[in-house]
């Protein structure tokens, strides 16, 4: 459901300001509404300082990614009881393990280049040089090597092959003028000689992996940076709050502009009560478009994640998480169709739930609950790995099963079931939210839509019925495995779904398209509006048939797999598992079935999510657009 908000306006004398927002700030359930004076610089460097906090400990946690060892023993090192100090501590010596880890990785860049040239003096070349010997360093194309010692030696050029690397060759030349020969390149000097690289390196390695430690030691209590990241980010609210305040009667007062549940309104009273201002609560006016907060029941909750990937209702709309998650569920269950898929994908969410933080621990609980109920789908369907296993007619009432007319999928017609019954729902919310926020006579079309949609489902399946069939289609024997929906749909007179479908567009032709003008309203509007129903009702049905076709498909990917798979070690039927070609086949099941998995698990999100944000939204009439309930809070770190 969507809470209920109030409207908070207030007078307070600008001496009482900071009481006021710690107030607010305790109580954090006030949104103040932001001011147009508010001057987006002054709000960044409010944050600065809690910005810096959060900022340092994602370093020290990306540095201490590998680290796997106990950090108290690590080394000595501990934060000082000041949360400030042990910020610069800490950036400090993240600047100085950053500066020592690219020092060394230079230097590891510059002994490699040096390996091959051999530890040389630099002081040799340079008293060849004071000799009158310019000595110069080349790295040749070896392919090319007669053709540059050629040309070396004919401009008097002393060359000496020092070393070798693949393809290329390592000369000293000395008294060599002029441009390089053509497929030479020339090495600059080193600035040290191969051994003090050496020895350079081997102390930045080794103050690296001290301060590395030492960051280690550190990382062990983070309780000191968190409370200081907390403080400074309360700070930061606090004076980006009260840039949202505006200033009255020269200064003297200040004025504020905010939405709180309704549920919280003694808590503001009493806050308000003992600050000396003066206040107005009241309900939204018909032109505010208050927050949004959503409140649903523990598992219900779970799924406004999903709602959130299109956009949160508008205030006065109906929250509909409560209305898709039941559907949503279902769908990737159907999507995925398999119980052992099921099965693995809540063992791997019941398992990363243990290994990740608070925030994400929500989604991995929904990740098990869809497991959980793709387990009980390909029960039902009587899928696990893509093959069928001997149980009871009862657990698989959804399993194809093969009759005179040829294979029955069970499943095809729970889809369109499920289709209808979503559909429906949502007319008959868009009726209700339209008749509550706009009149009963608003209201009135989506009913006609609901009237016409049963009154044709009772038409049809009787003229079905009478015929044999409609349009080839045997609606009147429609059913989910020996459940005779068609039957029932016969057993209405047919004199009741043509009541049904006057009704329907009796409705249409008074209520629909209110506020044009009558002479296009009653005519040209209302055939589109009926054009519109009629083809769309049914591409929304059948479009719940890719709940059945996804996961259909993908039994008979995993299936496939098997097949190709046993292929390697069966002979005459048999399976011979002592055949060397075992390790084949299961190579072939783990690569397949992990393969089939992921293209399952995209498919049976991105569907259900079409069909929730396409079928039931638009038939909700749902327009979305709400903004986020943000209070001002305390903050409070996840990591204490």
């Amino acid at each position: 459901m969507i809470v209920p908000m109030l409207k908070l306006t207030l007078l307070i004398p600008s001496g009482e300001r900071t009481a006021l927002l710690e107030g607010l700030q305790r109580l954090g359930c006030v949104e103040i509404e932001s001011s147009e004076e508010r001057d987006a610089a002054t709000v960044a460097a409010a944050h600065a300082r809690s910005v810096r906090y959060d900022r340092a400990r994602k370093a020290l946690k990306f540095v201490l990614r590998d680290f796997s060892g106990d950090p108290r023993s690590a080394s000595g090192l501990r934060f000082p009881d000041d949360p400030d100090e042990s910020l610069e501590l800490l950036e400090k010596r993240l600047s100085e393990h950053g500066k020592a880890r690219a020092e060394a990785a230079a230097l590891a860049r510059e002994v490699e280049t040096w390996t091959p040239w051999g530890d040389f003096d630099l002081a040799h070349l340079a008293a060849l040089r004071d000799r009158g010997y310019a000595a110069r360093l080349l790295v040749a194309t070896a392919r090319r090597r007669d053709e540059i010692l050629a040309d070396l030696a004919g401009r008097s050029a002393a060359a000496v092959r020092v070393g070798e690397l693949p393809g290329r060759l390592l000369l000293l030349v000395l008294n060599l003028e002029g441009d390089l020969p053509a497929g030479a390149e020339e090495q600059p000097l080193p600035r040290k000689r191969l051994s003090e690289l050496r020895s350079d390196l081997a102390s930045a390695e080794a103050r690296e992996r001290e301060l590395f430690a030492e960051l280690a030691a550190l990382s062990s209590d983070d309780s000191v940076l968190a409370r200081g990241w907390e403080r400074a980010e309360n700070e930061g609210r606090l004076a980006a709050a009260s840039q949202d305040l505006t200033p009255e009667l020269s200064g003297r007062l200040v004025s504020m502009r905010g939405w709180f549940p309704a549920a919280d309104r003694k808590a503001v009273e009493e806050l308000l009560g003992g600050l000396g201002c003066w206040w107005e609560i009241r309900e939204p006016a018909a032109d505010e478009e208050p927050p949004v907060r959503l409140k649903n029941g523990a598992v219900t909750r779970l799924f406004e994640p999903v709602a959130c990937l299109h956009s949160l209702p508008s205030y006065r709309e109906l929250d509909p998480v409560p209305f898709f998650s039941m559907f949503f569920a279902f769908f990737v269950g159907c999507c995925l169709a398999d119980a052992a898929y099921g099965a693995i994908v809540l063992v791997l969410a019941l398992a990363a739930r243990a290994l990740v933080g608070r925030q994400v621990k929500p989604l991995m609980t929904l990740l098990a609950i869809l497991g959980g109920v793709t387990v009980l789908c390909g029960v039902m369907l009587n899928s696990f790995f893509g093959e069928s296993r001997d149980l009871a007619s009862w657990m698989t009432p959804l399993a194809p099963y093969a009759d005179e007319g040829g294979t029955v999928y069970p499943m095809m017609s729970l889809a369109l079931v499920v289709g209808f019954v979503q559909i429906l729902l949502a007319m008959g919310l868009r009726a209700y939210v339209s008749a509550r926020e706009k009149g009963w006579k608003h209201g009135m079309e989506p009913v006609g839509f609901m009237l016409l949609t049963v009154g044709l489902l009772v038409w049809s399946a009787n003229a079905s019925a009478e015929a044999g069939a409609l349009l080839g289609l045997k609606i009147h024997e429609f059913g989910v495995n020996g459940l005779p929906i068609g039957g029932f749909l016969a057993s209405v007179p047919k004199e009741a779904g043509l009541a049904l479908l006057g009704a329907g567009t009796l409705c249409l032709f008074l209520f629909a398209n209110i506020g044009a003008g009558p002479a296009m309203r009653y005519s040209v509007l209302f055939l589109w509006s009926m054009y519109n129903y009629a083809t769309k009702i049914v591409s929304d049905a059948l479009s719940y048939l890719r709940v059945f076709a996804l996961g259909l498909a993908g039994g008979l990917l995993a299936a496939s797999f098997n097949k190709i798979a046993f292929m390697l070690v069966e002979h005459d039927g048999v399976r011979d598992y002592a055949s060397p070609l075992v390790l084949g086949t299961v190579l072939i099941l783990v690569v397949g079935h992990a393969l089939n998995l992921v293209l399952s698990l995209v498919s049976a999100f991105v569907h259900p999510l079409r069909l929730t944000f396409v079928e039931f939204y638009t038939n909700l009439d749902y327009q979305g657009g709400g903004r986020p309930f943000k209070p001002l809070a305390r903050a409070e770190s996840q990591d204490r």
